[in-house]
């Protein structure tokens, strides 16, 4: 039978048609490649993905895109999702479009773990947190602890001991914690030979004191009687004792910090920071040489957080064109600076926070106001005026009271828009009652610090009387005043602990970290603890509130950025003592591991699917290794690519194999920057015994052979021994499949520095090692 004509394909239809379907097919491929190596989906099989998004407060899986979160839900909906066009679902074929090499990596947490937004401290301070732990008091028991502290650090920087005219500062002594709750003197750091004849200047933990040596005092003729918001301190023939209060810490010849001082204080706070899981950070009191350096960093590329900053001049006249507006701004639009920071008054601890009345175990002072209410009017009246949100230091109900009428004569007088410029009061401490309804009815943002009231409580009282203590700390009172259903949560860190749960425990507790308080184990003022739904609220979605990032973060909302943690417990409902134990599994900001790694191993006894076995039972296949960006985090680095093998092992069996327990380093582990490759062949367990090195114990791994070199490095440091390098497991080559067994190199380089931040606990505990990190390097 012949084809009629109509029937017949002309060679230029046949190369279109091909043309086309090559076209098609390209289009395809490209498509499932820039959809495999940008997004990914994580899940947890119990829920325990709290998105702080009233639409969908729990869900099982979010889907994550490039920097954003694109969808959350059930994974069968989700997945869905991962193929958007329907041309594509029906057009390409299914063991395609469903295979794991095509589809979107798929992680799962452990079934005990959380996944919530990431976190945020709504009021710190990044440098000053960076300086204090060079020298650490906080702590100190005693004046003699911290001059032990002073004479430990001195001996341990030979170029300090040998050079007198250095200047020691450090930061964190608190005196309400000593024998007499007495300030401190001059005399008390002259007591020992190695401290004598130094120049000393040591910064009170709230940063409202300074304590100075006679050699700091003989630098500085003829002190004023009177400082206007501040105080030096004088014994009873009128000298200088050596303490300075607010304002007088300025008369202090400190120098000044060059850039390089800076770096290293920024880039120790921010890994520090990234390992308890903040991922963006209000920084409460930035100074115009830090402002050029957080600019600096960010058009680098080198922000790994988010940074909102609140700029400060020290002046009375107005400074608002000196310091510059930035929105999203750098390479990757994580600093944003459109608030400045004003203070009007000191610190309960050193009693120089401004109260109505006198303090009740000091009625010769009222405290400090260090600035007048006239001049905070008018800074106040011209930075709205100029588009500026003002945050606000305010602790004493006088000071509170003041600014209040401040914000009151804008926002009732004078139309201001509250939610255009959401006025803050930082502390936001004690109010008087009739404040307490004010600050809710003005709308004015009030973001307080729970580890405050945590550290504060042992003493509040005594300070302010049982009348005027209920209007202090009063967190549930404000919240609820609150029109917007806001109360931001930060630590103000260095003064408290960077570890953000130390707050969420303070907030939902009330409770010192050891269970105890004033009012016994039921918590301090019990009546104002925030749940723990409110609590991370505030730490996320108001936090982002107070920054105007609400439409950006601070929710696991579909298009909002991808910034999330994930705990190794659900701190939404351990018991309170299990908070604190929480470990950071990984931290995530714009879709990558910033620290850590979005996977958590299998809990031992627990059965493991083979990849193999799970892509024959499902499409849905469901990896063990991390994200494509998942690394132990160096900021400035390129992320190595990684593997991550689960040791088939009992744990328990190898404690009293250990000559010395394992311990954590919060400290990132280092990266070559050569690419990193895969190799194909599968990664082999035997079932020989755990080989036994000083320090540590492992099993015994085979891997075939391959033309890939393979460094290992344990998660962990030997046996608290820090200038002795890491473990190192080494596999040749040349050979046929190979054992890796421990080897000590002489060049290999020294273990890094564990932070000086550490809680008690995490010192001498041993623990499962469920993991071995695998670094493939080309082969040389």
């Amino acid at each position: 039978m012949k084809k009629s004509a109509s029937m017949k394909s002309s060679p230029s239809t046949f190369i279109s048609r091909r043309w086309i379907s090559v076209t098609f097919l390209s289009a395809a491929a490209l498509w499932i490649l820039k959809n495999r190596n940008s997004s990914y989906i994580l899940c947890s099989q119990t829920k325990n993905i709290y998105t702080v998004d009233d639409a969908n407060p729990k869900v099982e899986c979010i889907y994550v895109k490039g920097s954003h979160v694109v969808d959350v839900g059930d994974y069968s909906h989700i997945e869905q999702r991962s193929v958007p066009f329907d041309f594509i679902r029906k057009s390409v074929p299914s063991w395609i479009i469903l295979n794991p090499l095509t589809q979107p990596k798929v992680f799962e947490v452990s079934p005990d773990a959380v996944v919530v937004p990431g976190l945020a401290d709504a009021h710190a301070h990044v440098i000053e947190n960076g300086y204090m732990m060079q020298l650490p008091l906080m702590g100190a028991q005693s004046v003699q602890d911290v001059v032990d502290r002073i004479k430990a650090f001195i001996t341990s920087h030979p170029d300090v001991e040998n050079d007198k005219s250095r200047w020691i500062e450090g930061m964190g002594w608190d005196q309400t914690k000593w024998p007499g709750a007495r300030f401190p003197t001059a005399a008390d750091l002259n007591n020992d030979p190695l401290l004598k004849g130094r120049l000393i200047s040591l910064s009170r933990v709230d940063g409202h004191a300074r304590w100075v040596s006679f050699a700091v005092l003989n630098l500085m003729k003829d002190l004023p009687e009177k400082v206007d918001g501040g105080l030096v301190v004088r014994d009873k023939e009128g000298r200088p004792t050596g303490i300075f209060v607010d304002n007088a810490m300025g008369l202090i010849p400190t120098p000044p910090w060059g850039e390089a001082q800076i770096s290293d204080f920024f880039n120790l706070t921010i890994k520090q920071a990234l390992s308890y899981g903040l991922t963006s950070i209000h920084d409460a009191d930035t100074k115009l040489e830090h402002i050029k350096f957080f600019q600096k960093m960010a058009d680098a590329g080198k922000l790994p957080s988010r940074l909102y900053l609140m700029g400060n001049v020290a002046s009375e006249e107005y400074w608002g064109h000196q310091i510059p507006r930035l929105i999203n701004y750098g390479k990757h639009k994580r600093l944003n600076l459109r608030s400045v920071k004003l203070f009007t008054d000191g610190a309960l601890g050193s009693w120089g926070a401004a109260l109505l009345k006198p303090y009740s175990d000091k009625p010769e002072t009222s405290g400090l106001m260090l600035s007048s209410p006239e001049t905070l009017k008018r800074l106040v009246d011209q930075f709205w005026k100029d588009g500026w949100q003002t945050s606000i230091h305010c602790i004493g109900d006088r000071a509170n009271h003041a600014i209040l009428d401040i914000y009151e004569d804008i926002l009732e007088h004078r139309k201001g828009n509250v939610t255009e410029w959401r006025p803050r009061i930082e502390h936001a401490q004690i109010f008087a009652p009739e404040d307490l309804e004010r600050i809710g009815k003005l709308g004015v943002i009030a973001s307080v610090q729970p580890t405050h009231a945590t550290s504060d409580m042992w003493y509040a009282e005594i300070r302010l009387g049982a009348e005027r203590i209920k209007g202090a700390y009063a967190y549930q009172t404000l919240l609820k005043a609150s029109p917007t259903g806001v109360l931001p949560l930060g630590s103000d860190f260095p003064v408290e602990g960077v570890n953000p749960l130390l707050g969420f425990y303070a907030a939902t507790s009330r409770l010192s970290v050891d269970g105890t308080s004033p009012h016994g184990s039921g918590g301090w003022f019990a009546n104002q603890r925030l749940s723990r739904e409110q609590a991370l609220k505030g730490m996320t979605l108001d936090a982002a509130y107070a920054s105007f990032a609400e439409h950006e973060t601070g929710s696991l909302t579909p298009g909002k950025k991808a910034d999330f943690v994930v705990f190794d417990r659900n701190i939404m409902t351990v018991p309170f003592e299990e908070i604190l134990k929480a470990k950071v599994q990984a931290t995530v900001v714009d879709g990558q591991v910033m620290y850590g790694w979005a996977y958590a191993p299998v809990r031992r006894g627990e059965q493991r699917a083979s990849w193999a076995s799970r892509l024959s039972q499902s499409p849905r296949s469901r990896s063990s290794q991390p994200p494509p960006s998942a690394r132990p985090m160096a900021p400035s680095s390129k992320p190595a690519e990684l593997l991550f093998l689960p040791l088939p092992v009992d744990h328990a069996s190898l404690a009293p194999q250990m000559t010395a327990p394992l311990q954590h380093t919060s400290a990132p582990l280092q990266h070559t920057s050569a690419p990193l490759q895969h190799t194909s062949a599968p990664l082999q367990h035997t079932s020989a015994p755990a080989l036994q090195g000083e320090g540590y114990s492992l099993p015994t791994i085979e891997i075939p052979k391959t033309r890939h070199s393979l460094n290992h490095h344990l998660q962990v440091d030997k046996a608290a021994k820090r200038d002795e390098p890491s473990a190192k497991l080494e596999l040749d080559t040349g050979a046929a499949p190979q054992t890796l067994r421990p080897v000590e190199e002489a060049n290999d380089p020294p273990a890094p520095e564990v932070e000086a931040e550490m809680t008690a606990d995490s010192w001498g505990d041993s623990f499962a090692v469920e993991w071995i990190r695998l670094e493939i390097l080309p082969f040389p």
